[in-house]
């Protein structure tokens, strides 16, 4: 979620050491291109951002929807394009080949974190993604609870449990994906519901591209706006099935506030600016039984 703390990354051409081991960028510069809001929750680093390779100053916000704007910020000191496929919550998504094109031209990588869609359902790498990065408490552990319980280190206990979770991805992620996508079509016709934010609905800004670059599966993910931020405290409150809670893409369906929880330390200025609003619910679908899944949704909204 934060690019302080992403995967470790073998074997990678790009990079090399200096004399003392190091991890260095080969000739690339000192600064990353990153989209704009990903950048307000590196713990407040607006100067530079630790990473797993060391500590790459000066991260700039461009908004990488916007293949202009990426093109004119390029310079000599760009080291990299570092960018979420589907942005969370926002669900804005990125042109990879066009950022892959402007990155490859300037001699830099791009660098995508693919969690969002799973790598078995299209080739990040034939989009132009030069490192991909992905969370594996997300899809490939199937829970969380395994590396919270087990360690974040990959003990080979921890690795044999994510390899049960590699093996029945696909199966899980299909069930996932429709459960989402007849969710926020029911949702939509809720008067209740005020918004939803879901990449499988046709009159999605991004379904078009979201359509032609993950071949036509949409994610696990959507949001919905309510009236107030009451109105959502009560729908949490009432949910009996969904649980409240921060991951996503666990077997069970969860749901959280995040105004209040993952942007909770932000001040309401720095909200504004992330469109990080009040009103805004986040929902991972998970493998209950659809009908389930919908009616206790239906039931927590109900006046």
């Amino acid at each position: 979620k934060k690019i302080p703390h992403p995967p470790k990354i073998f074997n990678v051409n790009w990079f090399r050491t200096d004399d003392e081991g190091n991890f260095i960028w080969p000739g690339f510069g000192d600064n990353m291109r990153v989209l704009n809001w990903i950048i307000d929750r590196c713990d407040g680093k607006a100067d530079a951002t630790e990473t797993a390779i060391g500590y790459v100053p000066k991260p700039e916000d461009i908004d990488l929807t916007d293949l202009d704007a990426v093109k004119a910020a390029i310079d000599g000191d760009s080291c990299c394009i570092y960018a979420e496929i589907i942005s969370n919550p926002h669900q804005e998504v990125v042109d990879l080949k066009g950022l892959s094109e402007i990155a490859h031209s300037a001699g830099i990588p791009l660098v995508a974190d693919t969690t969002m869609i799973p790598f078995t359902k299209f080739s990040a790498r034939e989009l132009g993604v030069d490192i991909e990065v992905v969370s594996t408490t997300k899809f490939a552990a199937e829970m969380k609870e395994i590396l919270l319980n087990l360690g974040g280190y990959m003990s080979p206990h921890s690795a044999y449990m994510q390899t049960l979770g590699l093996e029945n991805l696909e199966a899980r992620y299909n069930l996932e994906a429709s459960n989402t996508l007849e969710i926020a079509r029911r949702l939509t016709k809720l008067p209740s519901v005020k918004k939803v934010n879901y990449l499988g609905l046709e009159d999605n800004p991004f379904h078009s591209l979201a359509k032609a670059q993950f071949g036509g599966t949409y994610g696990a993910m959507l949001t919905i706006d309510l009236e107030s931020k009451q109105a959502c405290y009560r729908f949490l409150n009432r949910l009996q099935l969904v649980k409240r809670a921060t991951n996503l893409f666990d077997n069970r369906s969860l749901a959280i506030h995040p105004w209040s929880t993952i942007f909770g330390n932000f001040t309401h200025e720095q909200k504004r600016e992330l469109d990080i609003f009040d009103t805004t619910i986040r929902l991972s679908i998970g493998l209950e039984d659809v009908e389930d899944i919908y009616d206790d949704l239906r039931q927590a909204l109900e006046d």
